[in-house]
């Protein structure tokens, strides 16, 4: 019976050792498995990665692939369609120069070729040297022919009109084209009238002019000189009180008349032409006239005992 209870406490541990082992394999079959589990499961998440980024590099160089091809067909065609056209326009100028194969026995008429024109020949008498023309005294080619020579138009109101006209002037050196028009417009009303007038540019007067044996000197100002080359102006002054019986300045802006007033007589542009027309009047009266005459005139103002021209009211 002791034999009996050995071989069945021997038979219990070893089923027990069995169970054990069997236990600790199953554990470390599943250790095992999990450890290989992860590397495969790294091993396709780098193999996937891979996957992704050759796919997008094989897309990419299909695009550029596709692009080239279609950038070197469309510049094929390109190349291929002038030779197209320049052979169908070739055929078409040999069909225009095949000749016409007509029946003898037909007439032909030969085409009249109308007379070409021939080109008119435009004569310019004006002289470019004038520097003053009113606009609308000029012809279209007149005008063109004075342009090239350097003149240039503007709008200003003459003495001898009442409303601003278009001139083409050429102005002296560095001159305004304003300064330009009144000396140019003084002296042309003043040859009008039949007074010679001579014209300066330097350090004369702009205008200078006789009446009754006594010398007249205009200077025309815009206000540059008195304002930058005061010193000059004063010089000039003094020689025009020097050399010459009467003389003023002319101003087109009636701010610079009290300036222009404190070295000299000074006449602003819109009271010019009474002026004038007084020195002119004054002018004309010989001192062969009568008494009485004389008189007359020396009461309107027109001149002096001295034969000195009127003195205008604000001058």
């Amino acid at each position: 019976m002791n034999g009996g209870c050995l071989c069945l406490r021997a038979k219990m541990v070893d089923n027990s050792t069995r169970d054990l082992i069997i236990v600790i394999t199953i554990a470390l079959s599943l250790s095992i498995n999990k450890a290989v589990f992860d590397e495969i499961r790294e091993v396709l998440k780098f193999l996937v990665i891979g996957l992704i980024i050759l796919g997008l590099l094989v897309l990419g160089v299909v695009y550029f692939v596709k692009k080239s091809l279609t950038k070197r067909k469309s510049e094929s065609l390109e190349a291929t369609k002038p030779i197209v056209l320049s052979q169908i326009e070739e055929h078409t100028l040999t069909e225009k120069r095949l000749p016409l194969i007509e029946d003898s026995r037909k007439t032909e008429k030969t085409p009249q070729i109308a007379a070409i024109p021939k080109r008119k020949d435009i004569t310019i008498t004006l002289d470019a040297d004038k520097r003053f023309f009113r606009f609308r005294e000029l012809k279209l080619e007149e005008v063109n022919y004075l342009l090239a020579k350097g003149y240039r138009i503007s709008e200003h109101k003459s003495l001898s009109s009442n409303k601003k006209e278009k001139y083409l002037l050429k102005t002296r050196f560095n001159e305004s084209l304003n300064h330009c028009f009144v000396v140019f417009d003084i002296a042309n009303f003043l040859e009008s009238k039949g007074v010679q007038v001579s014209l300066f540019v330097t350090k004369k007067p702009d205008l200078v002019f006789e009446l009754n044996s006594r010398k007249f000197a205009v200077e025309v100002e815009t206000g540059k000189v008195i304002k930058k080359k005061r010193p000059e102006l004063i010089k000039k002054v003094n020689l025009l009180k020097k050399e010459y019986d009467e003389w003023f300045f002319v101003v087109s802006d009636k701010k610079l008349v009290q300036k222009y007033r404190s070295l000299g007589k000074t006449i602003e542009k819109r009271y010019l032409l009474n002026y004038l027309e007084k020195i002119l009047k004054w002018g004309q009266i010989s001192p062969q006239k009568s008494s009485n005459q004389n008189n007359s005139y020396r009461r309107m103002g027109a001149f002096s005992k001295s034969k000195k021209p009127p003195t205008i009211i604000g001058s």
